[in-house]
């Protein structure tokens, strides 16, 4: 049993003609010449394979940090456009809040100043009564939404309210 010269084999059907030599060799079908040089041909077409296996590996690792490298660029870039756009929105904040602009309407966006909301500014959170406290398995966890609702309607030790900062919309 032989393998043909310049027949190409795919790894997985190499290893399974090593096998079926072997067994044939041990099932006394083929003799220890022909054994011998049927093993050192698969041998070698083995190695190649693996070492061409081996060479894609390496190449797709290569790939890998390329692409890692693009990513970690892409990523800068992100950071640098969403602190640049974050900018912006400042920029207009501002010269809404100063200039005393609510609204503004340039036709294709529509700007808008909303009212401050108010929120919870917490003072002394062990003098907060323990209702506005939600319990969660392991832990405790202050109700700020339940606590905001409750200082809208009367003081509560350890919390006041405070008003928070104006949103910006653009439609």
């Amino acid at each position: 049993m032989g393998i043909a010269k310049g027949e190409k084999m795919k790894l997985y059907e190499l290893n399974e003609a090593f096998i079926n030599v072997r067994q044939m060799f041990e099932d006394g079908d083929i003799d220890q010449q022909a054994f011998t040089d049927t093993i050192k041909q698969i041998d070698l077409d083995i190695e190649e394979k693996i070492k061409n296996c081996v060479i894609m590996m390496r190449e797709h690792d290569r790939n890998i940090e390329t692409l890692k490298a693009e990513i970690d660029r892409l990523d800068k870039l992100v950071k640098s456009e969403a602190g640049a756009a974050d900018w912006l929105e400042g920029y207009i904040y501002k010269s809404m809040v100063v200039t005393g602009k609510d609204k503004i309407d340039l036709g294709l966006f529509k700007l808008t100043l909303k009212a401050a909301t108010q929120k919870t500014k917490i003072l002394d959170e062990s003098k907060i009564p323990s209702e506005f406290f939600v319990t969660i398995p392991e832990s405790k966890q202050l109700d700020k939404r339940a606590l905001l609702a409750a200082l809208k309607l009367g003081e509560i030790a350890g919390a006041e309210l405070e008003d928070g900062k104006r949103a910006l919309t653009i439609k």
